[in-house]
């Protein structure tokens, strides 16, 4: 069974890649994504807060703080 950090990671991961890919094959649909943010900034603290969520779901759940 893998620890919650490597799950973590590798969801992370997946949604790191796709994000940073997403602006090279889609161009308008990033355009459009942010003049919605520009246009409605209530939207940059939604989004914030539900970060803040889950960052601190991941770290309640991360067992082990150590170095190695």
């Amino acid at each position: 069974m893998l620890d919650a950090s490597t799950v973590f990671a590798r969801a992370l991961g997946i949604v790191f890649l796709t994000g940073g890919l997403q602006p090279l094959f889609n161009r308008k649909a990033m355009s459009r994504a942010i003049d919605g943010a520009i246009e409605h900034p209530v939207a940059f603290w939604i989004v914030g807060l539900i970060n803040l969520l889950l960052g601190s779901f991941m770290v309640a759940v991360q067992e082990v703080w150590s170095a190695d």
